[in-house]
């Protein structure tokens, strides 16, 4: 990929009307972009949603799974990223690709009690859909995962149909909670993807 710092690196969106652009990312120690390969294997599982959900994705580092799926269809996309240097090239990727995302937090809790069925003012039906919910959070932090899972919970504008993908650790404990029902699971080395439906 040509014109990068030493201090960057970058990935290519794989489909849709983005394909073959660049993302870039900066080199910081907790940045992990999600490999094409397991990229590839997400927006498999969620083809058959692409038109009728919204995606959100709640550790979105520099963007390249948000942008992915807006290049594919999804409509309309969130984002959260809390640590700053990470949040500036996820601003500035958006903005160079033209991608329009809904809402932009700093903290991915926000998103996670966020109401996503919109408002009686809201004359968008783009709010009012089922969503896919993209979850990478750092690996081994059990707190932060209780909090997201406690969250979606007790989120009650979260409408049936919705779907939570979860990029862990293989080996790694996740809650138990009979409000999510496990789908499908996928392993990619170290890397677990696990599909929960509400």
């Amino acid at each position: 990929m040509k014109n990068l710092r030493k201090d960057e690196g970058g990935i290519k969106i794989s489909r849709g009307r983005l394909k073959g652009r660049p993302v870039i990312f900066p080199a910081v120690v907790d940045l992990r972009p999600t490999p094409s390969r397991v990229k590839e294997a997400v927006f498999s599982m969620l083809q058959p949603l692409i038109g009728t959900h919204a995606f959100v994705d709640l550790f979105s580092g520099s963007g390249s799974m948000l942008i992915e799926a807006w290049s594919c269809g999804f409509r309309p996309v969130y984002a959260a990223e809390s640590h700053p240097l990470a949040r500036a090239y996820l601003k500035k990727n958006v903005q160079e690709l033209g991608v329009d995302v809904e809402v932009l937090s700093n903290d991915a809790l926000f998103l996670v009690s966020y109401p996503y069925t919109g408002t009686e003012a809201d004359d968008s039906d783009d709010l009012i859909r089922p969503v896919v919910l993209y979850a990478d959070p750092p690996y081994r932090n059990l707190d932060i995962m209780n909090r997201v899972f406690a969250g979606l919970k007790g989120n009650q504008t979260i409408l049936p149909g919705s779907v939570l993908i979860l990029e862990h650790e293989k080996g790694s404990t996740i809650p138990e909670d009979n409000t999510f029902n496990v789908i499908k699971e996928k392993k990619f080395g170290r890397s677990l993807l696990t599909m929960f439906e509400f």
